[in-house]
């Protein structure tokens, strides 16, 4: 779940330090899941001659400097990368698609990030990770093969999986050099086959159809294990125990055979809470990012305080003055060793839109392990050693008769049943019995004490059952990140109009402007410049200068003025706003003043700063990011000047990016 300081060269010996990417675009303002953070670790510290670049509005550019020097977070700027050099017209179609409603329908965020994956991978190469994949070696065991693709499945998961091909991973994305033909056909198809509610059909299914009907003979498609050992329909075993049986084994097999590992994280970010210290999860964070793991993973709350009390309220029966202590103390024992699993649902399963109010007659099977040696040992009674016949049969009749198995999802309910079996191994299937809301929810299971005269108890946490399914998967997410990007084009029409420039004469020269920069407009179009007064009074003052400073130049209308007052003068334009600098340069060549004005790209001040960038939309005044450089100002360095690039807009949307 993911960039412009790279040299746009043709191949990738060229490049001093080759990068590998992430993206975010959400551009919400928010703290990087636990996945994100370490996956931009684990790909630092592996690759420690790689740069390392987070795309991203919504990430704090100091989150990882910690970490390596060489990770930064830079901007989200699709329009920028689809811009006006000579690669734009490889870009048209994708620019008229990212600007069009189709990009917010659907899928909205993930099919931008899908977009713009291919953008960047088609005009600077390198690497590109989703935010969810994890480093375990360096690239280079790879053997420094370029454009790297792998398999998200084998020919034995098509049985398990909905997939009905062997099908590639776009999560992974390795060595890419620029220009690619592959890209460029992923490019063209991409918006000529657009399906905005197609889950995958811009992402694996994409590189797949293209990849099969096309000859590349340059690209490189890999084995599943080697980047993604995990498919999505197998992340509950990434919850395994390393230790022992099926978690032992695909350990064995990552460790040994895997560079990469695709977490497959909004299928299994609910879960992460409850991970045990001796899983798969815990063991890759453990190596892969020390940091994080030991900053947040490691810290997080105990599984004892993430059960919610609200699942366990109800009246407590005292223990009665016959009940022995033997008794209850043989039944927390039991509690104690009996460890609960889960195999259906299983960990990520996603219940869809057409089956989700069949749910409680879906399958719930569980299955109860009991340690009967554990117990025994505790117990403390020698006729009980070794462990024999009289005590399993007890143990037996005391999970038959004094407990109930109970099933738990926060604010939609609890139920309680009776366990039978004839085994310490017992499996027991059962419908699930409630209807659960559209949405995420973590499921509960544990065993509770029924037999009067004993205290209530329950299983600890350790011997829980905690699983997590999504019900209506893909409408959640089609209605969250809808939202999400009609917000965001909202805010980009608000703030950011993609009116025409509009061109006409005055009498200091021709001038293009925005025709909804209102005030500009206004004088403009009537062929008067802005603020004339303001001109009449500085006249003496800049007929009589060899060099003039305009500091917030606009799109120039004050620079050539001064031009024209005085064409010996050297004039100095600043402008930070990209959109409005590039309108000063045009406005600067409509008028042959290149040889007279040095326009520059930057916004002033006189001592050291941060710049915090602000846009304007309907909800208000509000930061979008923090950015910058400093640089000597000619002509004697005296002052600074400080590089802002972002967005700055007013209240009555004058200006742009």
């Amino acid at each position: 779940m993911t960039l412009t300081a790279v040299a746009t060269t043709t191949t990738l010996s060229a490049i001093t330090r080759p990068v590998i990417f992430f993206l975010d675009s959400s551009g919400d303002r928010n703290e990087p899941h636990f996945l994100t953070l370490c996956a931009v670790e684990s790909a630092a510290l592996q690759n420690p001659g790689h740069d390392v670049h987070v795309y991203s509005n919504a990430f704090d550019t100091q989150t990882w400097s910690h970490i390596s020097s060489h990770i930064k977070v830079l901007p989200f700027e699709p329009l920028i990368w689809m811009g006006s050099e000579a690669s734009a017209r490889d870009f048209d179609a994708m620019r008229q698609w990212y600007l069009s409603d189709a990009s917010a329908k659907g899928f909205a965020i993930n099919n931008i990030a899908n977009a713009m994956r291919l953008v960047l991978l088609y005009k600077h190469g390198g690497t590109y990770l989703d935010t969810d994949v994890l480093s375990l070696k360096p690239l280079s065991s790879l053997g420094w093969q370029e454009n790297i693709l792998a398999y998200q499945n084998e020919e034995e998961d098509l049985k398990l999986s909905r997939e009905i091909e062997l099908t590639i991973n776009v999560a992974t994305m390795v060595n890419f050099l620029p220009r690619a033909d592959l890209i460029k056909d992923m490019i063209a198809t991409f918006v000529k086959e657009f399906q905005a509610d197609l889950w995958g059909w811009q992402g694996p299914q994409l590189v797949t159809r293209v990849y099969k009907k096309g000859a590349y003979s340059d690209v490189t498609v890999l084995q599943k294990y080697t980047l993604n050992p995990v498919g999505w329909h197998q992340v509950d075993l990434l919850f395994k125990s390393v230790n022992d049986g099926d978690g032992a084994r695909l350990w064995r097999d990552i460790s040994s055979r895997s560079t990469l590992v695709h977490f497959w994280g909004s299928l299994i970010s609910e879960q992460l809470p409850y991970t045990r210290d001796d899983s798969i999860v815990a063991q890759l964070y453990r190596e892969t990012c020390p940091v994080f793991y030991a900053s947040h993973f490691e810290k997080r709350p105990q599984l004892s305080s993430l059960f919610p009390s609200a699942l366990i309220r109800g009246t407590r029966t005292q223990t009665r003055p016959d009940a022995t202590t033997i008794t209850a103390h043989l039944h927390g024992l039991i509690l104690l060793h009996t460890r609960i699993e889960v195999s259906h649902p299983r960990v990520g399963q996603q219940l869809s839109s057409i089956d989700w109010k069949e749910i409680p007659q879906m399958l719930y099977a569980v299955m109860l392990k009991l340690d009967v040696e554990s117990v025994v040992a505790e117990t403390g009674d020698v006729n009980y050693r070794p462990p024999n016949r009289i005590m399993e049969n007890e143990m037996r009749r005391i999970l038959a008769e004094d407990f109930l198995v109970c099933t738990g999802v926060l604010n939609e309910m609890k139920i309680c049943r009776p366990f039978s079996g004839d085994s310490t191994v017992t499996k027991q299937d059962y419908p699930f019995g409630h209807v659960l809301s559209p949405g995420y929810h973590v499921i509960f299971t544990w065993l509770e004490t029924r037999q009067r005269g004993i205290r209530r108890m329950l299983s600890p946490m350790s011997m829980m059952a905690i699983t997590s399914v999504s019900v209506n998967f893909e409408n959640i997410k089609i209605t969250a990140q809808g939202e999400v990007r009609r917000r965001q084009l909202r805010d980009f029409k608000d703030a950011l109009p993609m009116t025409a420039v509009m061109k006409g004469p005055t009498k200091f020269g021709t001038m293009s402007y925005y025709s909804n920069d209102v005030h500009f407009a206004r004088q403009l179009a009537v062929g008067r410049m802005f603020d004339e007064v303001a001109l009449d009074t500085l006249a003496p003052h800049i007929r009589a200068s060899s060099v003039i400073l305009d500091v917030g130049g606009h799109c120039g209308s004050h620079t050539v003025a001064y031009a024209s007052m005085n064409p010996l003068a050297k004039i100095f334009t600043y402008e930070p706003q990209k959109k409005m600098f590039r309108l000063l340069q045009q406005n600067i060549a409509d008028n042959n003043l290149e040889g007279q004005v040095v326009a520059l790209n930057f916004a002033l001040g006189n001592k050291a700063c941060a710049a915090a960038e602000h846009v304007w939309s309907r909800r208000g005044f509000r930061p979008v990011r923090t950015h910058g450089r400093w640089r000597n100002l000619p002509p004697d360095g005296s002052a600074r000047q400080f590089w802002c690039y972002g967005t700055y807009v007013d209240r009555k949307g004058r200006g742009a990016d």
